[in-house]
């Protein structure tokens, strides 16, 4: 990523912030409406399981600049084996964190901020999945 790029994702995590919850719950009603299987892999309903979700985003955010990922993504990654999460889930997963955070910032979103959430999102998902095969 570059550092315009991660300079966009971050500004607009300030604004995503101030509705974590709403876009978080969203997120999970929209995956599991896309993916019904995937419910199975959470314990937690949709308002925890998103307010748990968007502060691991938060976290990744703020790491964008990291070549590699730090222990607390490291760590993030190795729990999800457990809960059942394999690789090939995280495109799903991706295209609709996507979507969600598309339909929540409306007239805030261009193709610019789409192109750096979706290079974002594929950079913590490989530190993720590195820490899964680990």
């Amino acid at each position: 990523m570059t550092k315009e790029e991660i300079l966009l994702v971050q500004q607009s995590w300030s604004t995503i912030m101030n509705r974590m919850g709403d876009i978080g719950e969203r997120f999970y009603n929209n995956l599991f409406e896309a993916e019904p299987k995937f419910a199975t892999l959470f314990n937690a309903d949709p308002p925890e399981q998103g307010e748990k979700l968007m502060q691991l985003i938060g976290l990744a955010v703020t790491k964008l600049h990291l070549e590699k990922a730090d222990m607390a993504v490291h760590d993030v990654g190795r729990r999800h084996v457990a809960y059942g999460v394999k690789p090939e889930y995280f495109a799903k997963f991706g295209e609709v964190l996507i979507a969600t955070l598309r339909d929540s910032l409306q007239e805030e979103w261009n193709e610019e901020l789409e192109n750096a959430w979706r290079k974002a999102y594929a950079k913590l998902s490989r530190f993720m999945i590195k820490a899964m095969r680990s």
